[in-house]
């Protein structure tokens, strides 16, 4: 320390003496009058990462197929309203209805600008925060829903929270609310097929997932294979397997989804393991739909999100197919949170796939 009451420290890291991973280094400092902890978050040779892999189940691909006969054999009955009194001089707003599996109905907003010719659709999924609402854009039409027990397609006797879409019936893999969800996306694809003298271009679809929404954003995109660009922002609960691992590593099972499915694992009310769960769960982590993902691919990642730490995103980004992967890492960003300069890439990402 000099005689003004200032202090230097060059810390160096020598990359090659580290294995390939993510690290976060902490910086603390205090003195009489001031305290702080500074960090930085950094990924080495994150492509060559090594995975524990929660294996993909022999049977996966027959599961998917029997559910999907399942969807199919559910009349979709497809309804649009054209609402006026939510529409302005630039944009048609209509509300979307139809049914998926165990009859349920979803409900969702469809917006296409009013000029001529078809539009480009972007299909959104968003986190299960708040209910979707009419999104006006004057250059590409927007379709989003909400699926089951959510915002406008909850009902009485279905009416769910953010965390009952990891846990619930999560002990059984036919039951789990992840099945039918991922089936309300998917029939969200047929119903833009079935659209297009609503003026929307079916070659220029793009599935947007954001937080939660971005697993139903891959399988919708997986199971479907007709869409032709992917994004996902910020994503929430990837390599679930990898992610309870870590927990162990650290002995922390406060942050979620970590402490919303051990509570679900240790109520004997559930009966079930954690083997169980992570059973259950193969069937729906889309790590496991990673190679079927066969279109553009676009990523904003936020690698603080304890949600879905940097390993378990790079641990999808690795098992993807396709050949050209877009993604923009911002390590200053919080929960689902994304900056500014992701948002220019983004509008460029759009402008090279339309």
């Amino acid at each position: 320390i000099n005689q003004g009451g200032s202090f230097e420290r060059e810390i160096t890291i020598e990359k090659y003496k580290l294995q390939p991973g993510c690290y976060e280094i902490s910086l603390a400092t205090q003195t009489f009058y001031y305290k702080d902890t500074l960090s930085n978050f950094f990924c080495y040779d994150p492509e060559i990462i090594a995975f524990t892999d929660n294996a993909r189940p022999d049977d996966f691909s027959a599961y998917w197929e029997d559910a999907k006969r399942s969807l199919y054999n559910t009349y979709p009955s497809f309804t649009v309203n054209r609402r006026n009194d939510l529409a302005d001089n630039y944009t048609e707003v209509y509300s979307v209805e139809y049914l998926s599996v165990d009859n349920i109905t979803i409900r969702g907003w469809l917006t296409v600008p009013k000029g001529r010719g078809k539009y480009p659709v972007l299909y959104k999924l968003g986190d299960l925060n708040e209910p979707t609402y009419p999104e006006k854009f004057k250059d590409k039409a927007i379709f989003s829903i909400d699926v089951r027990g959510f915002g406008n397609s909850a009902e009485d006797n279905l009416r769910l929270k953010k965390d009952d879409y990891i846990t619930k019936n999560a002990n059984n893999k036919n039951k789990f609310i992840g099945k039918g969800v991922y089936l309300d996306c998917l029939r969200g694809i047929d119903f833009l097929y079935k659209s297009s003298d609503l003026r929307i271009d079916t070659s220029k679809i793009v599935v947007v997932g954001i937080g939660q929404g971005a697993p139903m954003a891959v399988a919708a995109a997986a199971l479907s294979g007709k869409v032709k660009g992917l994004e996902l922002i910020a994503p929430q609960n990837f390599d679930l397997f990898n992610l309870l691992m870590a927990a162990d590593e650290k002995n922390n099972f406060t942050d979620w989804p970590v402490n919303v499915i051990r509570d679900f694992i240790i109520n004997p009310a559930n009966k079930t393991t954690r083997d169980d769960f992570e059973r259950t769960w193969s069937y729906f982590d889309p790590v496991n739909f990673a190679s079927q993902i066969k279109c553009n691919f676009l990523m904003g990642a936020n690698l603080r999100n304890p949600a879905s730490p940097a390993k378990c995103i790079y641990h999808f980004l690795n098992k993807l197919a396709v050949g050209r992967r877009d993604i923009y890492v911002c390590p200053e960003c919080n929960n689902n949170e994304m900056d500014y300069s992701f948002k220019v890439m983004e509008q460029v990402w759009f402008r090279g796939v339309f």
